[in-house]
Order: C-alpha cells, then sequence, then structure tokens
C-alpha cells in the first residue's frame, strides 16, 4: 500500500523541501537588513531551524529514492539570488522586515497543514509534525516582534469621528 503513495509522498516532500530551502534564504536576507542584535540573532535562529528541518526532508525523499534537494548555503552571501522578503530592500523598518518573513512563515506552515492530511508512516509524522510545531513557533516569535515593531494603523478621521447612534423606527 505504501508504493501506492510514493510518487505523492515524493512530491509533498521536496515541496516542503524547497519551502523550507527557501525560508532559510529568506531568513538570511532578511537579518542582513537588520541593525538589531537581538533580532539578527533570532533571524539566524530561526535559518538554522530551516536548514535542519530540510536535512530532515532530504532524508525521507533518499530513503524514498527521491532527489534530495542540493544546493544548500552555507553563507548569507551564497544566498543572494535567493528570494528576498518584498520589505528587506535597503532602509525598510525592521516591523516590515519582519512582517515580510512572517508572511512567508505562515505560507510554510500552511503547507505543513496540508501535508499532514496525508497518511504517512509513523516516522515521516514525526518529522513533519516536528517541522510544522517549529514553524508555528516561527510564526509566534515573529508575530510578537512584529507587534512590538509596528505601531497600530490610525484609524481614518472618518472611522474616528463616526458615532454610533441609535436608530428610531416608528417614530
Amino acid at each position: 500500500m505504501r508504493d501506492r503513495y510514493k510518487g505523492q509522498e515524493l512530491s509533498m516532500l521536496a515541496a516542503l523541501a524547497q519551502i523550507e530551502r527557501e525560508c532559510a534564504g529568506i531568513c538570511a536576507a532578511a537579518a542582513e537588513r537588520l541593525e538589531e542584535r537581538h533580532l539578527r540573532g533570532e533571524l539566524s535562529d530561526l535559518r538554522n531551524d530551516h536548514l535542519r528541518h530540510l536535512e530532515a526532508l532530504n532524508r525521507l525523499i533518499f530513503e524514498r529514492q527521491g532527489a534530495p534537494l542540493t544546493n544548500v548555503p552555507s553563507s548569507a552571501a551564497s544566498e543572494a539570488r535567493w528570494p528576498r522578503p518584498p520589505a528587506a530592500r535597503a532602509g525598510a523598518p525592521p516591523g516590515e522586515v519582519l512582517a515580510g518573513v512572517l508572511r512567508r512563515e505562515a505560507m510554510g506552515a500552511g503547507a505543513y497543514e496540508n501535508a499532514l492530511l496525508h497518511p504517512w508512516d509513523r516516522a515521516s509524522r514525526t518529522v513533519l509534525d516536528t517541522n510544522a510545531w517549529d514553524q508555528q513557533r516561527h510564526i509566534r516569535l515573529l508575530e510578537a516582534h512584529t507587534r512590538a515593531l509596528v505601531p497600530p494603523r490610525p484609524t481614518s478621521a472618518r472611522a474616528a469621528n463616526h458615532r454610533h447612534e441609535p436608530v428610531h423606527f416608528n417614530d
């Protein structure tokens, strides 16, 4: 029965591995844009998590006779060709940079949620559950930092001046 799912599993694992590789690159690119030492350190930790996830996914791919993803970066400089979060432009405020990383992490978390709907063997499910849990942890961490850095949006003048007055019918 496992052979029946082999092609699907390889496709899902390859897609997740690609997402992890991109997230590692995005975390490195975002860290390059930030001056805040603690945020750079957090993004470096997230990058390392993604590389660890990629390694675990590559093992699962190899076990299924698939071709693991290669060209795993060894430094941020080698990741220059990778996609950057939209807000990771030079001079972007730290909150915008983190919000860009957060959006990508959320997409990765959704991919894990979808993949976990598949009937995986126990060892594979353990790897995917662990990676998915880490993705959620990344999201919570980035949300907290983003909230601390991004001021709340001002309400429009119309919304600020709008008063809800009771409506009386049959007066």
